[in-house]
């Protein structure tokens, strides 16, 4: 099922330190019909996440003031039903394993193809009902 089928537009929030790349990774997920922000401003983002409620986190681990993958325990803590896709260029098996024990619903590599970004994000949204 595609973004543009479902009755609910998915609603995605970009956490990151990379504005350049989160800009253009925003601009390609909304020419999916998501709706997609960004914010890399980490306490920003929390008040985004408490406010606004986006369906899905896609979060950078070293985005700054983030605390790193233990930063997932604060948006959880935020809002429990966001699904979070860990997304990162600095990845490893421990911090894997971790990010699912704090709830993560997949932890992703860059590069990711685009195809495999967006059935992610549809599977996670899926997860918490939309």
């Amino acid at each position: 099922m595609t973004a543009a089928q479902t009755d609910k537009t998915v609603r995605i929030l970009l956490m990151g330190h990379d504005d350049e790349f989160a800009r253009t990774l925003a601009k390609r997920l909304r020419r999916r019909e998501f709706e997609c922000v960004f914010e890399s401003d980490w306490e920003r983002a929390l008040e985004l996440v408490k406010n606004t409620g986006p369906d899905v986190v896609i979060f950078e681990p070293m985005a700054s003031g983030s605390g790193g993958i233990e930063g997932l325990s604060s948006l959880k803590g935020v809002r429990r039903d966001v699904a979070i896709i860990i997304l990162t260029g600095h990845g490893f098996e421990p911090e894997m394993r971790l990010a699912a024990s704090l709830g993560a619903f997949a932890y992703l590599q860059k590069p990711t193809e685009m195809a495999v970004l967006c059935d992610t994000v549809r599977h996670a949204a899926g997860s918490v009902g939309i």
